[in-house]
């Protein structure tokens, strides 16, 4: 568009501009037949009533029509060349020109806006008269955007977008942003393909405010269409924490939650007087987490550690003497003190696979300690694991079990008992029934239930019914079948996408903001505690150990958790003295409400995927650990 102040005479343009821009390239305009151009005065005390136009040869001759009846609405005015003058040539035009002729305005101030200047052919068709196709699929760095992104002065990012190319005359596309109403361009490209993308640097943008971004994609007769609008925003100076301080920082947790006996407490209250006992299964989590501590090299006596553990859990230690049924079942929880059953709970199977496996795996990974090695083959031998077994056909597993190890409650695959599953396949006095469940079941991922979310196939209990993300990660990080089995990782990439899907598609939560898992809940379910999965979850609690657990199908996971964190999205500080910062559950219906406790077995897959990324240990660290040595005598004799 071009803006034309009366007072200055008027306007030119030279066609082709040679070298300097202000020499004439001989056009030749045979193809066409008229001159086309859009007018309108700004107001009616500035209109100057009429305009003439002229088209100039290179050679010499000037042409010229007036244009008369402007008024303050565009109007199109189309003009044959052969109204310019009878003997106009358009053969060598080399200058189109507007001037404002003083004596015949109606006023000799004013102002005329000009758009839409074209030379038409006869059977011209005025196209592109419904906007393009606006830009979807959005995309910054490769992630999809939420309600606000925070990016760091200084910085280099990308743009994408998937474009309709087949739009008719599509010309342009552009990013641009405001921070109040007027809309400042990034960039711009007249290369356009399916895939459209901008790089751009956070460099001279404005920083600590909010602002909007678009992209823009036009026609060639400026018509144009603008994606969602979304905002970032520039922070001055990088805020947050490095990807080791996060996972050093997680590890806190486990520090906090261990007790003087060597077992784990099951959570960690914010705020208040520390009630939670011992949990059997934080505390096979946490053996553990001194295996990636010591690999991490941030403490030097994990086997000393270690050994205090087994040595409590074997009942080896004056005063402490975990309870346990007749088929070597434990306690769900314990008191940290005496080992004695607390919180009236239950003789667990999966609590006691989990407890067991976090030792079999400091049996793996200390190969030259034997006292490590005794009392985890004493564990383990000292389960009766076919007992926990219902019915092969069914791949019914007990849940619990009475004082005399009768089994109560049954559960069916596919969930995190396949840890239980597993146990009891490798178990040297299997009477046939762990060997028939595992070939029916467990063999064959394929086999097993299965429900789909938007065409995405994921495991399950019961087809239409969604498992929480943690089922999954457990059998990845204890279960060496799952973590070694194409099939299983096909699986469990799926119910990352879904998950991810379900997020994306049903909340306007920035991108790293997923995540469906276990936790504390207080406000939102009577208990104070729920297992979130994408069919049900109280309060749209997104997770970050869900997050994590998933980075060896998903390493970007680790992004998205340093975002999380460096955003100050759902941040925490552990009760610890120094108060050390982690990042834990937060609500996308209420961004007031806080977590009132921090699980360590919920939180525990945080760190072991961490640990799993190549930054770290990586995946093979769990490939070769969780290939435990099973036992197979009972010759232990663990007093001695």
């Amino acid at each position: 568009m071009i803006r034309l102040l009366v007072r200055l005479g008027g306007f030119f343009a030279i066609l082709g501009g040679g070298d300097n821009g202000f020499t004439p390239v001989p056009q030749d305009l045979t193809a066409y037949s008229s001159l086309h151009l859009c007018l309108k005065a700004e107001t009616q005390l500035s209109n100057p009533g009429l305009l003439k136009i002229e088209l100039k040869n290179v050679g010499g001759g000037t042409h010229a029509y007036r244009i008369s009846g402007i008024n303050t609405k565009w109007q199109d005015f189309t003009i044959p060349f052969s109204d310019f003058s009878s003997n106009f040539q358009p053969v060598e035009v080399g200058e189109f020109s507007i001037v404002f002729e003083r004596n015949r305005h109606l006023t000799n101030r004013g102002k005329v806006l000009v758009d839409e200047v074209e030379f038409r052919t006869a059977d011209y068709v005025f196209p592109d008269t419904l906007p393009p196709p606006k830009p979807t699929n959005i995309r910054l760095d490769g992630s999809m955007l939420g309600s606000m992104t925070h990016l760091v002065q200084d910085t280099e990012h990308t743009f994408t977008a998937t474009l309709d190319i087949n739009a008719e005359r599509l010309e342009a596309v552009r990013l641009a942003y405001r921070s109040d109403c007027e809309w400042i361009r990034m960039g711009k490209t007249f290369t356009l393909s399916n895939d459209i993308s901008f790089s751009f640097s956070t460099n001279g943008l404005p920083v600590n405010i909010p602002l909007e971004v678009r992209m823009v994609a036009e026609n060639y007769n400026g018509i144009s269409s603008a994606s969602e609008i979304y905002s970032i925003q520039i922070d001055d100076t990088p805020t947050g924490i490095s990807a080791e301080e996060l996972f050093r920082n997680s590890y806190a947790l486990f520090e906090y939650l261990r007790h003087e006996t060597g077992v784990y407490a099951d959570a960690a209250r914010f705020e208040g007087e520390q009630f939670h006992p011992a949990s059997v299964a934080t505390t096979g989590m946490g053996l553990i987490m001194l295996c990636i501590a010591d690999t991490m090299q941030w403490i030097d006596n994990a086997e000393e550690l270690v050994l205090e553990t087994l040595k409590s859990m074997n009942g080896l230690r004056a005063g402490f003497q975990p309870e346990r049924n007749t088929t070597g079942l434990f306690r769900h929880f314990i008191d940290l003190q005496t080992g004695r059953q607390a919180w009236d709970s239950e003789f667990s199977t999966i609590d006691t696979g989990i407890l067991i496996a976090g030792a079999l795996f400091c049996k793996k990974y200390f190969p030259d300690n034997d006292s490590i090695a005794l009392l985890s083959n004493a564990l383990y031998l000292t389960v009766d694991w076919p007992s926990t077994l219902a019915n092969a056909e069914t791949g019914g597993i007990y849940l619990t079990a009475d004082s005399l190890g009768l089994g109560s409650g049954i559960t069916l695959p596919f969930n995190e008992y396949m840890i239980v599953a597993w146990m009891a396949k490798n178990y040297y006095r299997d009477n046939g029934i762990a060997q028939t469940l595992w070939n029916n079941h467990y063999a064959d991922a394929s086999s097993l239930a299965k429900s789909s979310f938007q065409g995405v196939e994921v495991l399950t209990d019961a087809p239409g019914h969604f498992l929480s993300g943690f089922v999954p990660q457990f059998n990845y990080y204890l279960c060496n079948y799952f973590t070694t089995n194409p099939d299983y990782l096909y699986y469990l990439e799926n119910a990352m996408k879904i998950d991810t899907l379900w997020w994306r598609s049903q909340t306007d939560m920035d991108c790293y903001t997923w995540g469906f898992g276990a936790g504390a809940s207080n406000e939102w379910v009577e208990s104070g505690y729920n297992a979130d999965n994408i069919g049900y979850h109280p309060g749209v609690l997104a997770s970050p150990h869900i997050i994590g657990g998933f980075i060896p199908v998903y390493p970007d996971g680790l992004n998205d958790l340093l975002k999380w964190s460096n955003n100050n999205w759902g941040s925490y500080l552990l009760p610890d003295n120094a108060q050390t910062p982690v990042i834990w559950r937060k609500s996308a219906c209420n961004p007031f409400w806080k977590a009132g406790d921090i699980q360590g077995i919920d939180f525990s897959t945080l760190l072991l995927g961490m640990a799993a990324h190549e930054e770290f240990l990586g995946t093979g660290f769990f490939e070769y650990f969780n290939d435990f040595d099973f036992p197979d005598s009972t010759n232990v004799d663990i007093k001695n």
